[in-house]
């Protein structure tokens, strides 16, 4: 009898923890799985091993083209390859049946990116002198000038912020540390005006460097900061990533070297650069033609 599919899964867990992979890659996968599973139950089918063939996965995959971001498109993909790959070295399975098999094609708009006058009314609103006003602004500029993931972000220590080597030890994704190089004057004053309203806060022993009212700041409060401050400027959605992808926008558009970008973002391939310059590539694209002024050469 085929096993069920969220039963092979734990041993995959398995696999996965001892080969290092983060708690939030452990998800990803699981999620990849237990998805495909549920969607097998929705077709009237059972959730089990030999149930993951070629067009039932094949048919998953294009069913999630129509509900879900690129993005999620993308890890689910990976995630189940990945435990199909898993099944064949375990001898459970002759045969991988995603070898081979190219993601779904996807267009997917643009992430807007921010412009200088709108970042500039972003960080007036936090114009007090309070805990709160000096942190959210602090938050902002490291966000805008260096661009890490908002989980990088929360996983900064208090005690490994180097404001004489004007650095920052932060944990990227794939438990790969890295350092983030804030370049702005302007980021490490608001950086340590912070630094001195937390040193007064009553949690002010808590290794983590970001703090809330009742202890560390977390993703989703980070979220909600953004939300709140981007609907004071007319921005009602504003998220995390506009930010990463302004940043990954401002280093193009300098004629930054492509690599740097790739370590600087914490990204192991130029396919990230690729997706995150796609917001503002036409702008970039003008702006260099017009700079070439072809059309004054002859």
């Amino acid at each position: 009898m085929s096993e069920l599919l969220h039963s092979l899964f734990a041993s995959f867990d398995l696999e996965l923890r001892a080969s290092g992979k983060s708690p939030h890659t452990v998800d990803t996968y699981r999620h990849a799985v237990l998805g495909f599973s549920r969607w097998l139950v929705e077709q009237g089918r059972e959730p089990v091993d030999d149930e993951l063939t070629r067009d039932n996965i094949r048919q998953w995959l294009a069913d999630l083209r129509e509900i879900r971001s690129q993005n999620t498109l993308a890890t689910r993909y990976a995630g189940l390859s990945r435990f199909c790959k898993w099944r064949v070295r375990e001898g459970l399975a002759d045969e991988d049946p995603m070898a081979g098999m190219p993601i779904p094609e996807w267009y997917e708009p643009p992430v807007p990116v921010l412009e200088d006058d709108q970042l500039a009314a972003l960080v007036k609103t936090c114009a007090g002198k309070d805990f709160r006003s000096r942190r959210d602004e602090a938050i902002i500029r490291l966000l805008a000038d260096c661009g890490p993931r908002i989980s990088e972000l929360c996983g900064i220590q208090a005690e490994e912020v180097d404001f004489v080597g004007k650095a920052i030890p932060i944990m990227g994704k794939g438990q790969r540390p890295r350092l983030l190089y804030p370049s702005g004057f302007r980021t490490w004053q608001s950086l340590d005006r912070y630094r001195r309203e937390r040193q007064k806060h009553r949690l002010h022993y808590l290794p983590d460097f970001w703090l809330g009212l009742r202890g560390p700041m977390s993703p989703g409060g980070i979220r909600q900061m953004l939300h709140a401050r981007g609907g004071l400027i007319g921005i009602p959605d504003l998220h995390p990533h506009q930010l990463r992808h302004t940043k990954a926008h401002d280093h193009q558009v300098a004629g930054g070297n492509t690599l740097n970008l790739q370590r600087q973002m914490g990204w192991t391939s130029d396919r990230m650069v690729k997706r995150y310059g796609a917001s503002a590539a036409d702008a970039r694209a003008k702006a260099e033609a017009q700079q070439l002024r072809r059309g004054d050469r002859f």
